[in-house]
């Protein structure tokens, strides 16, 4: 007639309850008397609600703790490997991107290509490169490498802050047209 809550007394406190024991149809040997704890009837019925722990040889429910702060490096991270997001005039060029390194990779092999005077994939003066969407976009060269370039500066941001040099996130929304006048300005 006798209901218990098992546990590991000999852990630090709060102790997970390991199980649950009701002496009218256990037919075993009993674990140690300091690893049981004896629980009302009003608990027994309540056990399968949630997890449960002893603390200091009170049942309590089990409160997850609170999720850990992310530091500025581990949003960095993250952020390092998501989509961005591209704005200009250009609408044809406007959308969200993936952010990875193989796609940072593959934008370096085009870059290289425009910078040593092969002109964009395809001979055209324009080529397509996907958004996140697989919706093929059209990029001219210019816009392209402003970019490229964007896309550059935002990797070395969070690399920074990933690094402890610095603590300001950048945004990942690239404005390529702020980008292509800097260029213009520097010659």
């Amino acid at each position: 007639m006798t209901k218990y809550a098992y546990y590991i007394s000999a852990q630090p406190n709060p102790v997970p309850v390991k199980g649950w024991i009701d002496t009218d149809h256990y037919t075993g040997t009993l674990p140690e008397e300091n690893d049981l704890l004896e629980i009302t009837d009003a608990q027994w019925d309540e056990r399968t609600n949630g997890f449960w722990m002893i603390d200091n040889r009170v049942l309590v429910p089990y409160v997850a703790p609170p999720p850990a702060e992310l530091t500025p490096a581990d949003q960095a991270m993250i952020l390092l490997n998501r989509p961005v997001t591209v704005v200009s005039i250009d609408d044809n060029v406007t959308g969200v991107y993936t952010n990875t390194v193989d796609t940072r990779q593959a934008m370096i092999g085009i870059v290289s290509q425009i910078n040593s005077g092969l002109g964009v994939p395809g001979g055209a003066e324009t080529f397509n490169y996907p958004d996140t969407d697989n919706r093929e976009r059209q990029w001219a060269a210019n816009p392209f490498v402003a970019y490229a370039n964007a896309v550059t500066n935002f990797t070395y941001q969070c690399q920074q802050v990933i690094g402890g040099f610095s603590l300001t996130l950048p945004s990942n929304e690239l404005d390529i047209d702020a980008v292509m006048s800097r260029r213009k300005a520097n010659g």
